[in-house]
């Protein structure tokens, strides 16, 4: 099964990114619904882990299509572009 996920996420990374994104922030936002509904209790501060989503689902399909090296070359994108910026 994971070596499946691998495949589909190397010929499919633009969508596997999108798909992971709502998967990771709709996890935490499902939860948010239902402390709003009180369902279930939620700690307040929940609601930041949302943003997380996009990030996380950007190094999950890194480390997949590129491994360690594109993982590398994620964080120094990252810190060129906090420096210029």
């Amino acid at each position: 099964m994971l070596k499946k996920s691998r495949t589909w996420i190397n010929q499919h990374p633009v969508v596997a990114y999108f798909s992971l994104a709502y998967a990771f922030s709709w996890r935490v936002g499902v939860l948010l619904i239902a402390g709003y509904h009180d369902l279930i209790p939620v700690p307040g501060a929940l609601h930041y882990l949302v943003s997380f989503g996009p990030a996380l689902a950007a190094v999950t399909v890194t480390y997949v299509t590129s491994g360690r090296r594109g993982l590398s070359e994620l964080v120094r994108e990252e810190d060129r572009n906090e420096k210029s910026g």
